[in-house]
């Protein structure tokens, strides 16, 4: 699940101990309240059998990686935000 469902610093663990289908990485502005910004882009990324907190959370920093440099691109040109 992604922001709103789950929040904080243990999302990746949250996930994996709740048995979901899905995990993912949200881009959003910060405001007071911990992942309560607005949505500027995210991405699914599968739970697959047998991942660990270390597997999803390498597969999770990719798409991380690759979305921030979209963002940062398209905000930086005036275009939309969801990258």
């Amino acid at each position: 699940m992604l922001i709103p469902a789950l929040r904080g610093a243990h999302v990746v663990a949250d996930a994996l101990r709740l048995g979901l289908p899905i995990s993912g990485c949200t881009i959003h502005r910060v405001t007071p309240r911990v992942d309560d910004g607005p949505v500027l882009a995210r991405t699914e990324v599968p739970i697959v059998p047998n991942d660990t907190e270390q597997s999803l959370h390498e597969r999770i920093k990719a798409e991380e990686r690759r979305m921030i440099v979209a963002v940062v691109r398209n905000l930086a040109h005036g275009k939309g935000l969801n990258a």
